[in-house]
């Protein structure tokens, strides 16, 4: 193979921690990481890294390199590696950082035009009874009379949805692993998986399937104090015994996705209770400790049941930027917790920017407190998701969300 010829890195894999790496070396060679992905753009390229499950903006310069293997920029080549995206021998991947996802020449966040993410409900049932869940209002009204017939109707929109990259979410998909199953192998042919759970039920019959496909696992966990996870978090007693604990289920389920080495992602729910930097330190030093490398921060929003009266107490307050700002800081500059990646959400700024296939297969929108909209009946028909996207979806808070932020605050 000629030396500088980007290949995929399908050879046997060293992996560390669910971070997978090619072990093959060639002098020269230029590979593209196992399992990216890449979707040509009119600017150049989206990118999507599956162990950090990330995405990476790149401009035509950035691109032709990727498509090309032509490494003499030094410069560029360096960052694709520090992103995830390039594997080259001489080249060692420096500390990666969260931040504005944009490699080359950006004047601004670049449009997208298909939908980078589609969100689909594996269930309508749900383990917890989180205060501020943003999905209850559409989960509570499907939660009775769920049948076979309505997965398959969320495969077939979910695939057709132009997307990169597919999140398979509810209620909870590990309480429903049939399904979950089901909707795993259905989308894995043409999008990367990712399941995001409260960790409250079994994940090991989903461990196979998500190996097989390189999926991604996230798991909610909102603090290191056990006593206030659960309170965030409490169970729903129609489907856990009385007494579980959802702090010990989740980190269950997290040591199980890891000693399986599946690349999993902690998430947490900024809210009132625990809007404080002593105890989101706290958090991350757990974190770091249980070997996980990516932290995920979302500040709590006035949508689903927290946009009810009744739990607006757990919005956070005012000045939340300004101590998520400390905390990264505090972050970077703490040696123990350098192998750490924080990124931070700002969905409480721009709610509507995410397609979502119920768990009936229909097609909604976010309206922020107004809540979610049916938007389309399910369907397989690309190009009507794809005028929904463009027409019902906020397209530049779609892309700000998950190209990192381009907002100075969260950059």
């Amino acid at each position: 193979m000629p030396p500088g010829l980007i290949t995929e890195a399908n050879d046997p894999p060293e992996t560390h921690r669910g971070v997978t790496l090619s072990t093959q070396s060639h002098s020269g060679q230029v590979r593209r990481r196992d399992g990216v992905r890449l979707r040509p753009e009119p600017f150049g390229a989206l990118v999507y890294v599956p162990d950090r499950d990330h995405f990476v903006a790149l401009d035509r310069k950035a691109a032709h390199l990727l498509d090309t293997g032509d490494v003499e920029n030094r410069a560029l080549a360096a960052e694709l590696v520090r992103v995830g995206v390039l594997d080259i021998p001489s080249v060692p991947e420096k500390r990666f950082r969260f931040g504005r996802a944009l490699i080359g020449d950006f004047p601004d966040l670049p449009e997208v035009t298909e939908p980078l993410v589609v969100n689909a409900f594996a269930t309508a049932l749900c383990p917890l009874r989180c205060g501020y869940c943003h999905a209850d209002d559409l989960m509570q009204p499907f939660r009775a009379g769920e049948t076979d017939d309505d997965v398959d109707r969320v495969a077939m929109t979910a695939a057709a949805v132009p997307a990169m990259v597919a999140v398979i979410t509810g209620g909870d998909p590990i309480l429903r692993p049939d399904r979950t199953e089901r909707l795993i192998m259905a989308l894995a042919p043409e999008k990367a998986i990712v399941i995001d759970t409260s960790g409250a039920g079994d994940i090991t019959p989903l461990l196979p399937a998500l190996k097989s496909v390189q999926g991604h696992l996230r798991v909610s966990v909102d603090s290191a104090d056990a006593a206030v996870h659960d309170r965030l978090r409490p169970i729903n007693p129609r489907l856990l015994a009385r007494g579980t604990s959802s702090h010990a289920a989740a980190w269950t389920t997290i040591r199980r996705a890891v000693a399986a080495d599946i690349a999993t992602t902690v998430q947490t729910v900024v809210s009132s209770a625990n809007e404080d930097r002593a105890a989101l330190l706290a958090l991350a030093r757990r974190l770091a400790g249980e070997g996980i490398r990516q932290w995920v921060l979302h500040v709590a929003v006035p949508a689903g049941r927290a946009a009810e009266p009744r739990s607006h107490r757990l919005l956070p307050s005012g000045d939340v930027s300004r101590l998520l700002d400390d905390v990264l800081a505090e972050i970077d500059a703490d040696a123990t917790l350098c192998g750490l990646r924080v990124r931070v959400t700002a969905t409480h700024t721009s709610p509507n920017a995410v397609l979502l296939v119920g768990s009936r297969g229909d097609v909604y929108a976010e309206t922020g407190p107004g809540g979610k909209v049916r938007v389309a009946a399910a369907t397989g028909d690309r190009d009507t998701l794809r005028r929904l996207f463009q027409d019902r979806i906020d397209r530049r808070a779609h892309a700000d969300r998950y190209l990192g932020g381009t907002d100075p605050q969260w950059a």
